[in-house]
């Protein structure tokens, strides 16, 4: 009674220097990948955008057959469409998208898929995502969704960025 168990599944990160803006940054093993940053006790979360509440798709972009026509799922008649979407004029945050990620409600709000970004072509305002959502019926009109993991977005105490290419990790402290 009275005692707290606590399970860490990660190294202690260490050598934080400040880099402007109540932001700090340590050295990680380039590649390394994770999803979670405990501070005192305290989870972060990764950077998003937008920092609460959610955008909507557009539109999703069909995947088609190998006649050129777009597949639609068997039981529900619904265009499917996996890997890519429309986002709305205003959406995309600023900044690079290297290394971030779409955290996407599909099909019908079951469940979320984190799915990395694999293109974006500003113009057509389109996302082609670098893996398949999990369920094929997903990416519809208003699905909900958000950025997460882009270093301009890292504004609000205890978000962080994981730059895996580079081995870095920031962090905006929920206290300095």
């Amino acid at each position: 009674p009275g005692e707290r168990a606590v399970l860490h599944g990660g190294p202690r990160i260490t050598g934080w220097k400040p880099v402007g803006a109540g932001v700090y940054a340590a050295e990680v093993s380039k590649g390394l990948v994770f999803h979670q940053v405990v501070e005192n006790g305290r989870a972060g979360r990764k950077a998003r955008h937008p920092n609460t509440g959610y955008l909507h798709v557009a539109e999703g972009i069909p995947q088609l057959d190998a006649k050129g026509e777009p597949i639609r799922h068997k039981l529900w008649g619904i265009t499917m469409s996996t890997r890519e979407c429309i986002y709305r004029e205003g959406d995309l945050p600023p900044g690079s998208l290297d290394g971030a990620e779409v955290y996407l409600w599909a099909g019908f709000d079951w469940f979320a898929n984190v799915l990395p970004i694999g293109s974006v072509d500003r113009e057509k305002r389109r996302i082609s995502l670098a893996a398949p959502a999990l369920v094929p019926i997903v990416i519809r009109t208003e699905r909900r969704y958000f950025f997460q993991n882009i270093r301009e977005a890292l504004d609000a105490p205890g978000e962080f960025f994981l730059d895996r290419a580079a081995g870095r990790l920031y962090c905006k402290p929920y206290q300095e």
